[in-house]
């Protein structure tokens, strides 16, 4: 059985608010707090090696910043994150230099992501250069037309620039640059929500197949549970920072515990316009992670809602064969059966 490569523990991440010099010098003098956004709150996950692990929740949910926070892109504002055993929270920059080799992200605007003055070959072979990973310009041209051909190119392309392709050549050049340095862990931050359908399977396809001869392991951000249950092994349920509920693909999108996961899975469209389902629709918008709720933060909309709840923060409940959820009712439903 293959070990954890990335292993997270109590990781919170906050933005503070600030306007101004003004409002600093105003929140010093009036001992005033500075309102924090709460976009990600002690967050525990372990990432096992070789596998894909998706992660899904609506837009500002935090999914984002943990994919950030783990390759220290962004500095967490405590927590622990782990890289093959080796903490790399308090790692010195020269250190995590190296580290990062192993660690690379696919953004999700490939329009924007590629430097528009660069040749293909130059975003490319850039980091083959910085990290000295090839030794000539020969080489670092074979590496490319090599990294290239892996992701659908041809060499042909290495000498044209970002705005002579489609957006799907656009994110297979990412890839590209993504893999130039045979990296164990890739952070895939919604790779394909800027493409269009038919591309967005080619794309999907591409990642299974680069996992396999690559020897990957992806952190796969996304909104589409469509998506995820396409390629992911395991699947981590995100709402307003925290995880909620955590298991096998197949086991979650069966059986989904936590209410807010089944409304999730009810909305995924059917491919039948003959076939009904009951849509579990939720009441009112995603609280603001400026004042998150007290309690369980999925109150707000819960149709299941408590008077423990609006209290009481749910701890992760284990369901069996890998799968845990935080919700009060899965207590509750534990004692009564006891």
């Amino acid at each position: 059985m293959m070990g954890t490569l990335v292993e997270i523990k109590n990781l919170t991440k906050h933005f503070p608010v600030e306007k101004g010099i003004l409002s600093k010098i105003i929140n010093i003098f009036s001992k005033t707090e500075t309102k924090v956004v709460h976009a990600v709150c002690n967050v525990s996950l372990d990432i096992i090696e070789g596998e894909t692990l998706g992660l899904v929740g609506e837009s500002g949910s935090g999914k984002s910043t943990i994919g950030r926070c783990i390759l220290r892109l962004m500095e967490p504002t405590s927590g622990v994150v782990k890289f093959n055993g080796e903490e790399i929270t308090s790692m010195k920059k020269g250190k995590l230099r190296t580290i990062r080799r192993q660690m690379q992200i696919i953004f999700q605007d490939p329009f924007s992501s590629l430097n528009p003055r660069a040749t293909i070959k130059q975003i490319v072979g850039r980091p083959l250069n910085i990290h000295s990973i090839t030794q000539s310009s020969k080489a670092t041209n074979d590496k490319v037309s090599s990294l290239l051909k892996d992701v659908g190119l041809t060499e042909e392309h290495a000498n044209r620039y970002p705005h002579q392709f489609s957006g799907g050549q656009k994110q297979r050049i990412s890839v590209a640059r993504a893999i130039a340095m045979n990296p164990k862990f890739v952070v895939a931050d919604e790779p394909v929500s800027a493409l269009d359908v038919s591309i967005q399977v080619q794309i999907l396809n591409l990642l299974k197949s680069l996992r396999e001869k690559y020897d990957l392991t992806y952190l796969f951000i996304s909104h589409d549970l469509s998506v995820v249950r396409h390629i992911c092994d395991r699947v981590a349920v995100m709402y307003l920072g925290q995880i909620v509920e955590i298991g096998n693909v197949n086991d979650v999108f069966s059986a989904p515990a936590h209410p807010y996961t089944q409304a999730l899975i009810s909305a995924i469209p059917i491919p039948d316009p003959k076939l009904k389902t009951d849509k579990i629709i939720l009441k009112g918008d995603i609280p603001s992670a400026l004042n998150p709720p007290q309690g369980c933060r999925f109150n707000t909309r819960c149709p299941y809602v408590m008077d423990v709840c609006k209290e009481v923060d749910p701890e992760i409940t284990d369901l069996g064969k890998n799968h845990y959820a935080a919700c009060h009712l899965l207590t509750k439903d534990s004692k009564e059966s006891d």
